[in-house]
C-alpha cells in the first residue's frame, strides 16, 4: 500500500485539501518552507481503522519568517488521523498553534 498525505499545502496544487492546509499560512510561505514534517511517529489503531501521524514543527521553525502574517499554521505540531486505505483526513489535534519554539511535541 502507498499512502500520500501532505501535512502542508502544495504550492501549485489547487484542491480543497490543499486550500484547507494553506488557509492558516500567510505571505510567501513556499520560499522558506511551510508545513510540519512527518518523520516516523505513526501508529495504527485496528479497531478504529485509523492511522495516527505526528507532524512536527514548521520550516523554518521561527513563525515570523515562515508565516509573517500569523495564523495557526494548520497541521504543524499536530496529531493527524487518517484512513489508511485512502489517506482520507479524519481529524487533527494541534498541540502548539503557530509554533515558533521548534517544539515538535507530537513527534516525540
Amino acid at each position: 500500500m502507498a499512502l500520500l498525505y501532505r501535512s502542508g499545502p502544495a504550492r501549485r496544487q489547487r484542491s480543497a485539501a490543499s486550500e484547507a492546509r494553506r488557509g492558516n499560512l500567510e505571505g510567501e510561505w513556499w520560499t522558506l518552507g511551510g508545513g510540519g514534517t512527518v518523520w516516523d511517529s505513526m501508529a495504527y489503531d485496528p479497531k478504529l481503522d485509523l492511522l495516527y501521524v505526528g507532524a512536527g514543527n514548521g520550516s523554518p521553525w521561527n513563525q515570523h519568517y515562515r508565516s509573517p502574517g500569523g495564523g495557526d499554521n494548520l497541521y504543524i505540531d499536530s496529531i493527524i488521523a487518517l484512513k489508511p486505505e485512502s489517506g482520507e483526513y479524519v481529524w487533527h489535534y494541534q498541540t502548539t498553534p503557530g509554533d515558533t519554539w521548534d517544539s515538535t511535541p507530537p513527534s516525540t
